[in-house]
Order: C-alpha cells, then structure tokens, then sequence
C-alpha cells in the first residue's frame, strides 16, 4: 500500500498474493512498519511506526485488471495506532498512448493536532483524490500530470516529462506546486531526477 503517496518508506514485509488467470488478483500481507518524516521533513517532525510487541501491521487488497485498465482497493491496519486506512483506484488506457488514473483514500481517526497518526495515510483530513495523467509523446518522450486534494484543504498539482536517453537511463524533469491551508504558503519546487535501471 505504501505510505500514503510515500512509496519508498522501507518496511520488512510477508506477503502471499493469489492470481486468479482471469485478471482478478488479492494480496495479504504483515509489515514491521519503519521509522521516517512521513512527509512533514519540512516541519523536523519523525515518528516510529515499527511495532513494538508480536500484532504486525496488516494489509489486504483486490484488483482486476483487464486490457482497457484496472480497478483496485487495499486497506491497512496500524497496530500501534489501532487506526485503519484505505484507498480504491481505477486505471484506464484510452489508447496505447494515452492513459488516466483517478485514487480516493480514506482513513479513520484523523487527529489534526497529532499531525501524521496513520502508517498508511500521511494525508490531512479523513479523506483525500488523487487524478492523473500520462500521454506518451514520442517513443522516448512521456508526459505525465498529477493532481490531488486533502480534505484538510491543501492542493497540489505535478507535472514532468520522462525522457529515456538511452535504454536504462531516464531523465525526468519536475515542477510541483502544493497551496496548503494554512501558514505553510503556496511553494513551487522544480527538480531533475536522473535514474539508471538495471
């Protein structure tokens, strides 16, 4: 499931994932949890989520993909908050070239003067949407658009360009804009990511 839209917080994990052969798939799984900012590096706040007695974190998900996308949900359990979190998901390929994706996740308890108090949601408010976009542009070129909403009131929006230079080496451009509702501001942030795959 991930943290949140943080995908690469680490966690020790046992997963079993059944396939069904007609595009229906479901996972479990039991995670240690991780220690990170969660997101708020901005503000120097960190939190431990690994657990601390023999109950893991748990995970349980669906999915059924066909050639014109996929629709899916997982939900999360946090132990150690004893909260619970989920999101539902669908993909759709419009053409080969063209693809969009829209993801609603909920969680329970959201406590805003405890900030980040879920490991798998790290968004404000008891809900959030996410949509985007990504059209191939060329056949080293691709172009992709995001867009999401907390109910707490922040927005944000981000836009690159993947380029493959060579085969296994990608150059991806970004700009990022975030308004939050508060006195955090309004930042745009630009970055320039290199990524070699083996």
């Amino acid at each position: 499931m991930a943290y949140g839209p943080d995908k690469d917080t680490a966690t020790n994990q046992i997963s079993y994932t059944f396939k069904g052969g007609n595009g229906f798939s479901a996972m479990l799984g039991l995670e240690q949890g991780s220690t990170s900012d969660f997101g708020y590096n901005d503000q120097g706040r960190t939190k431990s989520y690994l657990i601390d007695d023999y109950t893991p974190h748990i995970l349980g998900g669906l999915k059924f993909e066909q050639g014109w996308g996929s629709l899916s949900g997982i939900v999360g359990y946090d132990a150690l908050d004893e909260v619970w979190a989920g999101k539902v998901r669908i993909d759709v390929k419009f053409t080969d070239t063209v693809s969009a994706f829209l993801m609603g996740g909920y969680q329970s308890d959201w406590d805003k003067s405890a900030g980040v108090n879920n490991y798998y949601a790290n968004w404000e408010g008891d809900y959030a949407i996410w949509a985007g976009l990504s059209a191939k542009l060329s056949d080293k070129a691709t172009l992709n658009g995001q867009v999401a909403y907390e109910e707490y009131g922040n927005v944000s929006a981000a836009l690159n360009v993947r380029y493959k230079l060579v085969p296994g080496f990608d150059i991806i451009p970004e700009v990022t804009y975030t308004s939050y509702d508060d006195s955090r501001g309004d930042p745009v942030e630009g970055r320039l990511r290199l990524q070699r795959n083996f």
